[in-house]
């Protein structure tokens, strides 16, 4: 199949592969066709100031930083089970729009998603 990721794929994928509860992202690299994440589970999150919400990744839990490959095959069979278990589209999510830019004046910009043609479904059912 022909999958498109995104960064938010592999940080989604490098925490299920980590298999600690509550753990999160904070950096991504990627290499070639793989991604490295690294991550921990944060201290919470803060109260106030700009980052009001945002967690608190440093510093880290103790023992819970990792850092995690993410190859590209590993992201096709997830994207090929997220498929077929959930039985829609991977690209768009199952919502049939998918991002196509963004501007000043209208925030995010969405069109119909190319791979499923807008209904969510997987192209192959």
């Amino acid at each position: 199949m022909n999958y498109r990721f995104s960064m938010r794929d592999a940080m989604d994928l490098a925490a299920k592969k980590t298999g600690v509860a509550g753990w999160c992202a904070y950096q991504w690299e990627a290499v070639g066709d793989d991604n490295i994440v690294r991550g921990c589970v944060p201290l919470g999150t803060y109260t106030r100031g700009p980052r009001k919400g945002h967690p608190k990744f440093k510093p880290a839990m103790p023992g819970s930083e990792r850092t995690i490959v993410v190859a590209k095959i590993e992201l096709e069979r997830h994207a090929a089970e997220y498929e077929e278990t959930e039985g829609k589209c991977w690209d768009c999510k199952g919502e049939g729009k998918e991002f196509a830019g963004w501007s000043v004046e209208e925030g995010n910009k969405y069109r119909t998603c190319t791979r499923c043609k807008g209904n969510g479904l997987p192209p192959n059912t």
